[in-house]
């Protein structure tokens, strides 16, 4: 066993998957791959044979004013690919967004070098980095300045971005008015969503599991500005206690879409 792992991890240097999986557990890895887009991907990585592993998890799009997407892929330790392709859970035929958003990547390390195409006919290359476990809230994400918008070398498509009329995605990026915080996080009881508003506005708080399922709604109402705070008993909506594992609060409001992640741990 000891000469297995020894084994593994040269072949798996790549995604330093040791770090996070357990030996004495099944070999399952969480990474987070944040895009030069700005865009995440919780993966979960689970040896289906040696070197080959199944991947599974969301590519978040709510920094555009999108939503999580669920996805499943493949990634090799011994030919150093990743491929995954994410589902757009509301199917939109192009006419804001794709459909279905391939991505591929080569791995060198935690720095990976790739490309998507999506079913609209659009692809892009690009770079991004891998970190293990958690992601970071999408709202303290920031892009390389000139990367997007009018001044940018890259042109907006619409099957890429979803973007209020008339603005630019850095007018965009800097009408962030939700800073989610989550206590505890690993949550094992409950776990409390506090928030500002800078404005009154209509909200809505919703939990989602890692293929983009609604698990609980927590609020859909209109709040005055300032501090909120909702208790969640990591239960779904049936009352049932949830698994372990990673979760999404998604909170909407007139101004966009704002997530955090929440890993319950009992």
């Amino acid at each position: 066993m000891k000469n297995f792992f020894a084994t593994l991890r040269i072949l798996c240097c790549v995604f330093t998957l040791v770090l996070c999986c357990s030996a004495a557990k099944a070999k399952i890895c969480t990474v987070c791959i944040t895009n030069s887009f700005g865009e995440q991907s919780l993966l979960t990585l689970n040896e289906y044979k040696p070197g080959c592993w199944t991947v599974t998890g969301t590519h978040d799009y709510s920094i555009f004013g999108g939503s999580i997407w669920p996805v499943t892929g493949t990634y090799s330790c011994i030919t150093k690919k990743l491929h995954y392709v994410a589902t757009n859970p509301n199917p939109d035929y192009c006419v804001l967004w794709a459909n279905i958003v391939t991505f591929d990547y080569d791995v060198a390390e935690l720095n990976l070098t790739g490309n998507f195409s999506n079913d609209c006919g659009y692809g892009k290359a690009f770079t991004a980095t891998a970190v293990m476990g958690h992601c970071m809230p999408a709202a303290n994400i920031v892009l390389k300045k000139g990367e997007y918008g009018s001044t940018g070398a890259h042109k907006m498509n619409r099957s890429e971005l979803k973007l209020p009329k008339g603005e630019n995605l850095e007018e965009y990026l800097k009408d962030k008015p939700v800073i989610i915080s989550v206590t505890p996080n690993p949550a094992k009881q409950f776990a409390e969503i506090s928030f500002s508003l800078e404005t009154a506005a209509k909200i809505q708080v919703r939990i989602y599991d890692q293929q983009g399922n609604i698990t609980h709604t927590l609020a859909e109402t209109t709040l005055a500005e300032g501090k909120h705070s909702y208790k969640w008993n990591l239960k779904s909506v049936k009352g049932y206690d949830v698994p372990r594992g990673f979760y999404w609060v998604r909170i909407v409001t007139d101004k966009g879409i704002f997530s955090k992640q929440i890993l319950v741990d009992r």
